[in-house]
C-alpha cells in the first residue's frame, strides 16, 4: 500500500465549486462538481486510486472496477453514461448524459465486509451510528 499524500485541490470556476482529484501515475485530474464529491465520500468511495481505463475514470473497490461517472449520475444496468465534451476527466454531472445501451463497468458498491460478514457465533454485528 502506497502512503504517499493524496492532494484533492478544491477551486471556483464561476459560479461552481469543483474539485481536481489527481489520476494515479499521471498529473491528470478528474474535475468534479463539490457537491459530486460529498456524495462519493458519503457512499464510501476512495479518493486514492482514481485512474483512466478505457476512457473512463474508474477507482479499485475491492475485486472490481467503479466508474465514478456511473456513480455520480446513479446510472442502471441498461444505461450508459456519456461525456458530452468528449472528455473523459469532466466529471460534472451536467456534461454527464445517460444514453441506452449496456456499461463496460457497472457502478458496484460492496459493502465493508465486517457489515455483512457473521462473526463465528452466527450472529450479524450491529451497525453503530
Amino acid at each position: 500500500m502506497n502512503s504517499e499524500a493524496i492532494e484533492i485541490e478544491h477551486f471556483e470556476e464561476g459560479k461552481q465549486k469543483l474539485v481536481g482529484v489527481p489520476l494515479v501515475g499521471s498529473k491528470l485530474r478528474a474535475i468534479l462538481l463539490e457537491s459530486g464529491f460529498n456524495d462519493l465520500l458519503s457512499l464510501g468511495i476512495s479518493m486514492a486510486g482514481w485512474k483512466l481505463y478505457h476512457r473512463q475514470v474508474v477507482v479499485r473497490n475491492n475485486r472490481w472496477y467503479v466508474s465514478i461517472g456511473r456513480l455520480i449520475r446513479d446510472a442502471d444496468k441498461n444505461q450508459k453514461v456519456i461525456a458530452k465534451d468528449d472528455n473523459p476527466l469532466n466529471l460534472r454531472r451536467d456534461n454527464l448524459i445517460l444514453g441506452p445501451g449496456r456499461a463496460k463497468f457497472r457502478a458496484r458498491v460492496k459493502h465493508k465486509r465486517s457489515d455483512v460478514k457473521r462473526n463465528r457465533r452466527g450472529v450479524r454485528p450491529t451497525a453503530s451510528a
